[in-house]
């Protein structure tokens, strides 16, 4: 799977596993020049982290009946190419190995990506990636804005960094200052 990401930038990519007849996994980014592989291995049933080669952050969760969501980030280099994900399964001898039957595998039920900016709150975008203002616009999005036990959907735009943290339940905890007209 490709990413279009910008030389030299950090890719944030998550995949959640689970083992079916295969309990390891080697999840990873191939860099913008196509010939490195950064990655970490995983053991699925354990739920655990083991080698890794040249990775900026990883971490593991569980996300119960059996499934693991690894996140891992790495700086994609340069090169000619967009850095693309790939997801390995593993043989007994730790080697990557798609031999085998469809009981002998892995699950994957979601993978994700995104290059760190700093802004990376999301906001609907158009197929070009670009910001669905509520004018046109790039500057100015739509937002819900809890009221009153519903929501109401104002104009609002990003003054400066957030901060995420997720919690359960695929569910995010964000704060961040925003300017909101309309409201």
């Amino acid at each position: 799977m490709s990413v279009a990401a910008p030389a030299s930038s950090i890719v944030s990519f998550c995949a959640t596993s689970k083992a079916v007849g295969r309990s390891k996994a080697r999840i990873g980014l191939v860099d913008r020049s196509g010939a490195v592989l950064l990655f970490t291995d995983v053991d699925l049933t354990a739920g655990t982290l083991d080698a890794q080669s040249g990775l900026t952050s990883r971490s593991i969760a569980a996300r119960g009946g059996g499934w693991w969501r690894v996140t891992v980030a790495a700086n994609c280099a340069t090169g000619a190419s967009d850095p693309k994900i790939r997801i390995a399964a593993l043989d007994a001898t730790g080697a990557a190995s798609y031999l085998g039957s469809g009981t002998a595998a892995l699950s994957v039920c979601e993978v994700q990506a995104r290059v760190q900016t700093g802004y990376d709150l999301f906001v609907r975008s158009d197929a070009s990636g670009n910001a669905l203002g509520a004018s046109g616009g790039a500057a100015w999005v739509t937002v819900p804005i809890a009221v009153g036990g519903g929501f109401a959907y104002a104009e609002a735009r990003f003054r400066g960094t957030f901060k995420a943290v997720a919690s359960s339940g695929l569910n995010w905890d964000v704060t961040a200052t925003l300017e909101v007209r309309n409201a």
